[in-house]
């Protein structure tokens, strides 16, 4: 669960709880096999945890359902609408083990082999994926994998891809690949300035250098928040769409490069960067 420290104080998003209440319980009753009706029998230890949950996360939200009454369908919605909220503006790792299985990354462990610092450990159960609210964060993980392991299909995803089977479906749809192609964006130069490239995206850190928190400050990003870099370097999506979707957030961030902003093949800008 990632906690956000402002002024000194931690928070946590409601829909973290959510889901980190949901996963107790599911890992509660994955101990158990239904009987011949299909139903579970649970400890009385265990029922009362999960009733204790259930309890803890209903005081949390009273106000909400409170508005929605007694309508089943609406105190869904409820439930619904809090528990996307942990899957919004943030990124997971996936990839395809020796099978050709997906399997998620949850974090790096320094005791699965012996005379190995970290190793990444994965889970095909997708509710258990690590998440990250910043992408380069979450890239910088995926191309550590990439460069210490054998895995060759390691994608940075939306980390809705975690919550459902429907979901990865749409994800998929959304960021498909071709087998070869790679993508990069392309900032169309204003007069007098040279053609660029977006190469990562920088985050904004307590103690930074004043002339950069200057830049933050003027494009209305504070501590947390991340702008984007460009230079004679660019970045290799493996996605198009991804690419179009970073666009998207880069023009959202700095609406002057809204019209500048071009996704094109990678092989393109290396061209271009040659004859330049």
């Amino acid at each position: 669960m990632e906690k956000i420290t402002i002024d000194g104080i931690r928070y946590v998003r409601l829909g973290d709880l959510m889901r980190t209440r949901k996963n107790f319980v599911r890992d509660i009753y994955d101990r158990y096999e239904k009987d011949e009706n299909g139903q579970y029998h649970l400890s009385d230890a265990d029922m009362g945890a999960v009733g204790a949950l259930a309890h803890l996360m209903t005081n949390v939200i009273q106000e909400e359902l409170r508005e929605a009454g007694t309508d089943r369908e609406k105190r869904d919605k409820v439930y619904a609408g809090i528990e996307a909220e942990a899957f919004k503006r943030r990124w997971c790792v996936v990839a395809k083990d020796r099978d050709g299985q997906e399997a998620y990354f949850r974090f790096w462990c320094d005791q699965a082999e012996e005379g190995e610092e970290e190793t990444p450990v994965f889970t095909d159960m997708a509710r258990l994926g690590a998440m990250w609210s910043d992408h380069y964060k979450a890239e910088s993980v995926a191309e550590r994998i990439r460069r210490e392991t054998a895995l060759t299909d390691v994608r940075v995803l939306p980390a809705g891809y975690l919550s459902g089977e429907a979901e990865r479906r749409l994800i998929r749809a959304i960021f498909g690949k071709g087998e070869e192609e790679q993508w990069c964006i392309f900032l169309e130069p204003a007069e007098g300035e040279e053609p660029m490239w977006f190469s990562e995206w920088i985050k904004r850190r307590e103690g930074m250098p004043a002339d950069m928190a200057e830049i933050f400050e003027h494009n209305g990003v504070g501590i947390g928040g991340s702008l984007p870099v460009f230079s004679n370097r660019c970045m290799a999506f493996k996605d198009k769409g991804f690419a179009e979707k970073t666009a998207e957030r880069i023009a959202e961030i700095i609406p002057e490069f809204k019209e500048r902003l071009h996704v094109m093949e990678y092989e393109e800008a290396e061209d271009d960067d040659d004859e330049g």
